[in-house]
């Protein structure tokens, strides 16, 4: 992992590596539970933000 983001209300967390994936963890129930792992990505994720209005 080389860069993170919680969510403005902090229940998630996305991260970005270098090995190409976007995984998306859910904090709510109390142990980290990993929802989604985008591999879209050519490169390395090497910066990671949630929007601020919540909307992204």
């Amino acid at each position: 992992m080389i860069c993170s983001s919680f969510s403005a209300g902090g229940m998630f967390l996305a991260t970005g590596s270098t090995d190409h994936i976007i995984r998306v963890f859910y904090f709510a129930s109390g142990q980290p539970q990993k929802i989604s792992e985008l591999e879209s990505h050519t490169d390395k994720v090497d910066s990671i933000q949630f929007s601020n209005c919540s909307d992204r």
